[in-house]
């Protein structure tokens, strides 16, 4: 339409070799895509449509220490490791298999993912920017309510294709051989949802992970009605970055850029803005 002006300012122009914006804002191909839900707290969010958190912040340093270019996507977390394969009739992933965005290469890595054994059978772990030894699991309850450790009897809210979710699934029966015995669980996809199910009494606990429950506690006056009860490990190597099997130099990147990052004070920085993160300190310099 001749009628019609357009803005040509950041239309993308082939050049015979390379597609570019312009000179000021050139096309960079990322050397790893990292993938993130944006919905688990301080870890990763997004805030009035900006993409922030921990995980956001020490994915750029990791980067840029380890000299590569990194796009971060947001992907939902059932793709990466789902609560169930309804497509082959499995109404539950006991297995943990991987879901269709990590079988299908929609990242190279995902950031904040625990490492457990039973995903270590399908995915590589770099190594953990969270102590492993205080990444503990446990219930969360009113702070006048009755809870047993093995909440016998209890109905208790998980957050789906969690790692301690498979891990309370797993362990949760009828038989004096598995650690708990709730009557009934509840699972919901959004934590907000979990939550609500407690504070509405239709749930008598919540197991979930420390970073979790502290935040929940923190959160208005939580901390006056309910409490963490019979927290320890649940399998938990501590937080990762999470790859394909077959992106070994990928691992080996995002491994030597953690180990020259953690050695520097923007380091601790980062970890003190996050204060219900606790980072690994191995290795780094304070």
């Amino acid at each position: 339409d001749h009628g019609m002006t357009c803005l040509m300012q950041h239309t993308l122009v082939y050049s015979g070799e390379h597609i570019h914006v312009n000179e000021e804002y050139p096309i960079t191909r990322a050397d790893i895509v990292i993938g993130t839900e944006a919905d688990w707290g301080q870890y990763n969010y997004i805030e009035d449509g900006v993409l922030g958190g921990f995980d956001i912040e020490l994915t750029k340093a990791v980067c840029e220490a380890a000299g590569k270019t990194c796009a971060i996507v947001t992907v939902p977390w059932q793709s990466v490791w789902p609560a169930s394969f309804p497509e082959l009739g499995w109404p539950d992933n006991t297995k943990t298999y991987p879901g269709i965005g990590t079988n299908n290469v929609w990242f190279h890595c995902t950031s904040g993912t625990r490492n457990t054994i039973a995903r270590q059978q399908s995915a590589a772990f770099t190594d953990p920017y969270t102590d492993k030894t205080r990444d503990y699991s446990g219930f969360v309850t009113r702070t006048d309510g009755q809870l047993s450790a093995d909440a016998a009897g209890k109905r208790v809210a998980i957050l789906e294709a969690q790692s301690y979710t498979t891990f309370f699934r797993a362990n949760n029966g009828p038989s004096k051989m598995l650690r708990f015995s709730a009557s009934e669980i509840i699972a919901p996809a959004l934590m907000k949802d979990v939550w609500r199910l407690l504070e509405t009494g239709e749930v008598d606990a919540v197991y979930t992970g420390s970073t979790e429950a502290d935040a929940f506690l923190q959160a208005g006056s939580n901390a006056e009605k309910y409490e963490k009860r019979h927290f320890g490990s649940s399998g938990s190597e501590g937080v990762s970055y999470m790859c394909r099997p077959e992106f070994g130099d990928i691992v080996q990147a995002l491994n030597a850029g953690l180990r020259k990052f953690k050695q520097t004070a923007e380091y601790k920085v980062l970890c003190d803005r996050y204060p219900m993160i606790d980072c690994d300190t191995a290795g780094s310099e304070w």
